[in-house]
């Protein structure tokens, strides 16, 4: 009986490791497969995109190319269009610069004699003032003379 228990054991040991051996045998398999279906997606999917380029390259590169002649016009007009500015810029100021001058010239000449007009002005305002501050000095003076003298002649 004893020997019967441990074959019973046994096969039980068995059965269940034979249970946990398929499951991890499924588990591998359906992790296969997953993988195997995502690579062939990848792989389909390159390979459309592949197929996709092989039509289109061309229209592709056309339009890249038109693109880029289209930019290269567009900046060389900039170009033309800012150069000839300057060189108008150049004319206008060749025509004119010596005039342009002269009017310069003659402005800092009127404000030259404005400054010594009014240098002028103010200076004979100044020596008025200071001629009158004298006069009232001297006006001042002449009372505190003219009042220390009655004071010496009242002390007499």
């Amino acid at each position: 009986m004893v020997e019967s228990q441990s074959r019973y054991a046994i096969m039980d040991e068995l059965n269940k490791r034979k249970i946990n051996e398929r499951q991890s045998l499924a588990k591998l398999e359906k992790d296969l497969r997953i993988q195997e279906i995502g690579f062939e997606k990848n792989t389909n999917e390159k390979e459309n995109k592949m197929e996709s380029k092989k039509k289109s390259y061309k229209k592709d590169y056309e339009i890249w190319k038109k693109e880029k002649l289209l930019r290269k016009e567009m900046e060389e007009n900039d170009h033309k269009r800012r150069m000839k500015a300057i060189d108008e810029e150049i004319e206008r100021k060749d025509a004119t610069y010596e005039e342009d001058h002269k009017r310069w010239v003659e402005m800092q000449e009127k404000l030259i004699e404005q400054e010594k007009e009014n240098w002028k002005v103010w200076k004979i305002e100044q020596e008025e003032s200071i001629t009158t501050k004298k006069e009232i000095l001297i006006e001042i003076e002449s009372g505190i003379s003219s009042l220390k003298e009655m004071s010496k002649e009242q002390t007499k």
